[in-house]
């Protein structure tokens, strides 16, 4: 598909890095014992304070990084309204929540009466805070038909599966939920024809940095609202005609290049929509910190993207899940590496093996569910709790109830809110149960889930 617009598509970007900083406030003096814990096993800088005025002074003048802060049940209220602050992690050591707390802040990651459920939680967390703030995901592809794929979970399942899920959510309904904000940045999302979405994608930079940041944080509500536009936007691409080569380049931090060249040879897909030209431009930089790449990639008739014309120059629009190769990574010079990526189709053969493997353990789970699932899965359990409450309260009759009903559950469950999981869980048992005939072998998995509360 061939676009014509005006502008400029600035093809170099730059990514800051980010450090984690654990805060761990305790006025009472109730962490005394697990102290040694937090500073040995956690790498990351771990700040202590026992006195509110000074926690929050040094909250305050964090900028640009991203906070984590352990507290007790009865501290939450004193600092949970900080917009530095990423996740609470609230640590119960006295163990009298009972699991009684209502957590209406999404900030609230869960609530751990043990040291060592806690440091794992943190770590996983860090760990997801480090993949988001890489551009690229990555998949070894090596023997993966031998793996039962549905014991996975990362980004790279997340942006095969996202495409899908946003065509299966589609309605002629469109934009009942767009955010304010929104349409006051773009008040002809109400009212524009399907096949414009690549011309207005690429014509308003701000709605581009809006939809790839909401992509790379992997943010369901933001996507959410805008899932009609985007369902257009990768309906309008094509696949491609001919065997070609374009080019994108990028400046990149130090510790994501390292990332690119532990990955050899895997596959790699970027976070956002990706463009590239068929100018073959290089890019410099000075930073010690940073690197100047460009990417070589060759397309096939594998390759799905849109072909535009912008500012003179020949620009490619690729689809979200376009996956590619990394086939060979070259110094050019001291300031510029070629790495070159092949188009593959691997990405949508992956796909279909986690759906067909996740289907031998839940039979016939739509395509919604199971990427709900699969957020559960990556510890993302406010995201998969936003996810499952928009299916509960959009519920189409194509959907399966009971096992929407079971995601929210194990979002709660998660989160430490086992009062509120219980309840999603007896319905989600009770709906199977009294389905002609009753769904034993699902009912089982429910039941499991509650013996995990109840131990």
């Amino acid at each position: 598909m061939e676009n014509k617009m005006n502008g400029n598509e600035q093809q170099t970007d730059i990514e800051d890095e980010e450090n984690i900083i654990i805060i761990c406030f305790d006025p009472n003096n109730e962490f005394n014992d697990h102290i040694e814990d937090l500073k040995l096993q956690i790498n990351d800088s771990v700040i202590f304070y026992s006195e509110l005025e000074l926690c929050i002074n040094f909250i305050k003048s964090i900028v640009n990084k991203t906070i984590f802060l352990i507290i007790s049940p009865s501290s939450v209220s004193q600092l949970n309204n900080f917009n530095q602050i990423k996740s609470i992690f609230l640590f119960d050591v006295s163990n009298n929540s009972n699991g009684c707390l209502s957590f209406e802040d999404s900030k609230i990651f869960g609530i751990y009466d043990k040291s060592d459920l806690l440091l794992t939680a943190i770590k996983k967390q860090i760990n997801l805070i480090e993949k988001k703030m890489s551009r690229c995901c990555y998949f070894d592809q090596i023997q993966y038909e031998n793996k039962d794929l549905s014991k996975q979970s990362n980004s790279f399942l997340w942006r095969q599966l996202f495409p899908d899920v946003l065509l299966h959510l589609s309605s002629d309904q469109h934009f009942e939920n767009v955010d304010q904000s929104i349409l006051e940045q773009f008040p002809w999302i109400n009212d524009y024809e399907p096949n414009e979405a690549v011309r207005l994608f690429m014509k308003y930079p701000s709605l581009r940095q809006l939809i790839n940041k909401a992509l790379k944080n992997e943010d369901i509500k933001q996507l959410y609202m805008l899932r009609y536009f985007l369902s257009d936007l990768i309906q309008n691409l094509q696949f491609g005609k001919e065997n070609r080569i374009v080019y994108r380049r990028m400046i990149i931090s130090r510790s994501e290049f390292n990332q690119i060249q532990e990955h050899n040879g895997k596959l790699i897909m970027m976070k956002e929509f990706l463009t590239a030209n068929t100018d073959r431009s290089s890019c410099y930089t000075s930073s010690t910190k940073q690197i100047s790449v460009l990417f070589e990639i060759e397309l096939n008739k594998n390759s799905i993207f849109a072909d535009l014309e912008l500012s003179n120059q020949e620009t490619i629009l690729f689809n979200l899940n376009s996956t590619f190769r990394i086939d060979n990574i070259q110094q050019q010079n001291d300031q510029l590496w070629i790495i070159k990526l092949i188009s593959v189709n691997d990405g949508q053969i992956i796909k279909q093996k986690y759906i067909d493997d996740t289907r031998r353990q839940f039979q016939d789970l739509s395509i919604s569910i199971i990427f709900g699932k699969l957020i559960c899965d990556m510890s993302q359990w406010n995201q998969s709790q936003i996810y499952f409450e928009y299916l509960l309260n959009n519920y189409s009759h194509t959907e399966d109830l009971a096992w929407i009903e079971h995601g929210l559950g194990q979002a709660y469950h998660w989160k430490g809110e086992w009062n509120q999981s219980r309840i999603y869980y007896d319905r989600s048992y009770e709906r199977m149960m009294k389905n002609e005939p009753a769904r034993i072998k699902d009912s089982a998995v429910i039941l499991s889930d509650i013996g995990e509360i109840l131990y």
